[in-house]
């Protein structure tokens, strides 16, 4: 599934995920996966379901890529390696803006996007 993930402060975000769950679960028909699903699902268990929410934070806080995209903005994408993208990201402060108000090239005030921070219903105010 092609997604891409962004750099939250409480961990990675994937935005489409995030509108597809913001109103509650949505109605899905279960099917069965395939063995390597199945076997895939079943690792991630045995690695992870022990850990509490705070161990399962750590994890995240230290993986280098997440680290990467949040130190440049928050909710940068999180950049693996691959075709096109950096093998080795490296962990960068942000530089630190001397102006208070962020504007789009264009002169306007930008206003940062958190999801769900719009009217419901309204496409004009939805980021």
């Amino acid at each position: 599934m092609p997604a891409i993930f962004l750099a939250a402060d409480a961990g990675p975000l994937e935005p489409t995920i995030f509108h597809i769950f913001q109103d509650g679960p949505p109605c899905i028909t279960n099917t069965v996966p395939g063995a390597k699903i199945d076997a895939f699902l079943s690792e991630l268990w045995r690695r992870y379901s022990q850990l509490s929410d705070d161990d399962l934070a750590n994890e995240v806080a230290a993986d280098k890529h997440y680290r990467s995209a949040h130190a440049q903005a928050r909710m940068s994408e999180i950049r693996i390696a691959g075709p096109g993208r950096d093998a080795n990201p490296t962990v960068v402060e942000a530089a630190k803006s001397s102006q208070s108000t962020s504007m789009t090239p264009d002169g306007r005030k930008a206003a940062k996007w958190t999801p769900g921070n719009y009217a419901k219903g309204d496409p004009e105010k939805a980021g």
